[in-house]
């Protein structure tokens, strides 16, 4: 059976276990380059209306209830929901890798698993609430990135080998979205915490401008996985297309 990758409009196929080592192939109506382009698009649009409600607000002194619908410094609104949908995406996508590659299925649920607890959290902000025993300032004022860069730390070296064992497109795309999400998630919140310890207050442009940056680069991350996890459909599974030397999964 040849290993395809997916070019330009093509569908990707889904392989799924049946019964026995039978193995059968769902054609999906989804083009990852086609994905990636909507998703890209969504984000610009939601970041460039955040920012200027942000500019509206802090700079202008103009507010508006309905500025709350796309404020990116607001919970429950359309960049939450978009955001949250997006590692819910993720983790649906991680679930599917890990039915059809029985040889790293174990990785893949626990990834399938971390990332819909980040959905969650990500629509209810529950992080916000660790390390609220911490009394710090500076870069670490807002304290839940004690446990967080910990726990990024340890989920690194735990998932460290799978990712080296993965083909090399989609381990790049993997770290890509990772330092995007990462550093917007825990980098940008910590030059923000360092802003807001220095002025005292919150209300600013520079501190508006680094939570835009925050939450854009987030939604950024999240959709460079989305796309990389379509995408390796083609690289590991069977799509329309050209084909490619991929070595089989071992």
């Amino acid at each position: 059976m040849n290993r395809l990758r997916p070019t330009g409009d093509r569908p990707a196929a889904v392989p799924g276990a049946v019964s026995g080592d039978v193995e059968v192939s769902v054609a999906l109506a989804v083009n990852p380059h086609r994905v990636l382009r909507l998703l890209l698009g969504l984000a610009g649009t939601l970041s460039a209306l955040g920012l200027v409600v942000m500019l509206l607000q802090r700079g202008a002194g103009i507010d508006s209830g309905a500025f709350k619908i796309v404020d990116l410094d607001q919970e429950r609104n359309l960049p939450t929901w978009f955001s949250s949908l997006l590692l819910a995406s993720a983790a649906g996508l991680f679930a599917l890798h890990a039915r059809r590659d029985r040889t790293r299925r174990t990785g893949w649920a626990g990834l399938a698993a971390i990332f819909a607890i980040l959905s969650l959290d990500e629509f209810g902000s529950l992080h916000e609430e660790l390390g609220q025993d911490l009394d710090l300032s500076g870069p670490l004022l807002f304290a839940w990135v004690v446990p967080g860069a910990l726990a990024v730390v340890a989920l690194g070296l735990v998932y460290l080998p799978f990712l080296i064992r993965l083909p090399a497109p989609t381990r790049a795309r993997i770290v890509l979205a990772g330092t995007l999400y990462v550093g917007g998630a825990l980098g940008f919140e910590m030059l923000n915490a360092a802003v807001v310890s220095a002025r005292g207050s919150d209300t600013g442009i520079l501190v508006g401008l680094v939570t835009q940056g925050e939450e854009t680069l987030e939604m950024l991350g999240a959709t460079v996985l989305v796309f990389a996890l379509l995408a390796h459909f083609g690289v590991r599974g069977e799509v329309s297309g050209t084909p490619e030397d991929v070595p089989a999964p071992r």
